[in-house]
């Protein structure tokens, strides 16, 4: 083969792997999703949604709206609450009961895909509360009824207003020594835990921390938890999807375990739990300290007496 042979040929190669190449990444363009940085996304306005666009989806006004995230802090729905009230009948500090809450969801576009109607009577601010799921599945989101002040009951009720549960807290006898408190909910991946605070008039304290699986079954836990608490993680900035649990120890002090999202134990004893980026904590476990994986294996490992002051 002569010297202008092998050239041509060599240059229909080349061309033949550009052409290649350019139809691979045009493939690769048209099927890449759009990020979510460049589609519109929602605002709060006053009290009302706009999107980055200008779009006024739901104008202000009385009823009170949030954008529902993710885990990965993407935004899934929008939900309206309009709280119905009783203007005759009041609370010790002269505000209007409760009477009940229509909860409306909505897609991104301001599609409604969901309405929900619950009826309790309480305060206004701490009766019923809805809680999105952290898989942003609605099916596994929940609502949270608080009665324990006004007849000593917890309810849980499904995204469609049905009752999974009910738990009554305080006996009859013991609700006239109850003035205030509150109750949350966290909604994880496979499991429910109810949390709740009461206080009395006269400095006395009430509180409980209930697990339940998503379809209102009680847990049983291996220790009695004050709380718990999705750790963030600081590498991807998100909710890590591992709680972190408080509860007393033997001798009175606080302690932590780390618990996946199903409810499961997988680190035990700690006396802190300070930090978490990608699949590490920063930990102190009895007289140690350093960094452990999610297994609870340490990775980095020192007496916690490391200065003099210590």
């Amino acid at each position: 083969m002569n010297r202008a042979c092998f050239v041509l040929r060599r240059l229909f190669c080349l061309l033949g792997l550009a052409v290649g190449l350019c139809l691979v990444l045009a493939g690769c363009a048209e099927n890449e999703p759009v990020s979510q940085a460049q589609a519109p996304f929602l605002l709060n306005y006053y009290n009302g949604i706009i999107t980055s666009e200008g779009k006024l989806i739901f104008p202000p006004g009385e009823n009170e709206y949030n954008i529902l995230l993710d885990k990965q802090n993407r935004q899934c729905y929008v939900l309206e609450t309009e709280k119905q009230l009783d203007l005759e009948n009041r609370t010790s500090y002269n505000y209007p009961l409760l009477e009940g809450c229509i909860f409306r969801i909505y897609d991104l576009q301001g599609q409604l895909q969901k309405e929900i109607a619950v009826q309790a009577k309480g305060n206004v601010d701490d009766t019923v509360g809805f809680y999105f799921a952290a898989d942003s599945d609605l099916a596994k989101s929940r609502i949270l009824v608080n009665t324990i002040l006004t007849d000593g009951k917890l309810q849980i009720l499904d995204c469609d207003g049905n009752s999974l549960l009910q738990e009554q807290i305080l006996s009859p006898a013991e609700l006239n020594h109850w003035q205030n408190g509150y109750a949350y909910m966290n909604v994880t991946d496979n499991f429910i835990n109810v949390v709740y605070d009461l206080y009395s008039n006269d400095g006395d304290m009430k509180n409980g921390s209930l697990f339940y699986d998503k379809n209102g079954k009680r847990l049983e836990m291996p220790q009695d938890y004050n709380y718990i608490y999705n750790i963030y993680d600081e590498y991807n900035s998100r909710v890590s999807g591992y709680y972190v649990a408080d509860y007393e120890g033997t001798q009175g002090q606080s302690l932590y375990d780390v618990l996946d999202g199903d409810g499961q134990v997988i680190i035990a004893g700690l006396s802190s739990v300070d930090h978490y980026a990608d699949g590490y904590f920063v930990v102190q476990q009895g007289f140690s300290r350093g960094l452990m994986d999610v297994q609870g294996n340490w990775i980095y490992q020192e007496s916690q007496f490391v200065d003099l002051e210590d």
